[in-house]
């Protein structure tokens, strides 16, 4: 008698202790690959590196038992379905060059024609002012074509 005290106890407080009960979370499904390889790509050109490619099919049939066997009136009882598919998935790599030096001298030369004319472009001053103090070319020798 003492022990289904003692499990009823533990029963009514396990349920007011709030205690967790177990969830099921479902995951994803992930495929993945790798590929290492060199290449030679031109600007703005592009390559497939390589790439993975799938293909399933699957059939259900379902029907009423007994009634889906019957010689013609069986196919009013039963239905099947059919599902094909394919999966691809790839990796590209696609290659754009910026020339750093003739941006940077473009923002000079820029900088310095809105300064002959007084209307400045506070984005580009500051860009200009920057490559001036970290690069040491002013819009002067951008203008002039001659680097330090």
């Amino acid at each position: 008698m003492l022990f289904r005290g003692l499990l009823l106890a533990v029963l009514l407080l396990g349920g007011m202790c709030g205690v967790a009960r177990g969830q099921v979370v479902q995951l994803p499904t992930t495929h993945s690959f790798s590929v290492g390889t060199t290449v030679s790509v031109p600007d703005g050109g592009a390559v497939q590196l390589g790439g993975v490619s799938r293909s399933y099919e699957s059939s259900s049939d379902f029907g009423i038992p007994g009634l889906g066997g019957l010689p013609v009136a069986g196919r009013l009882f039963r239905n099947r379905g059919i599902s094909r598919g394919v999966e691809r998935s790839g990796a590209w790599a696609t290659a754009t060059i910026h020339d750093l030096r003739a941006m940077d001298e473009a923002t000079l030369q820029l900088a310095a024609r809105q300064r002959a004319g007084r209307a400045v472009d506070p984005t580009i001053e500051r860009r200009a002012a920057f490559l001036t103090q970290h690069i040491g070319r002013s819009a002067g020798s951008a203008a002039s074509g001659s680097r330090r």
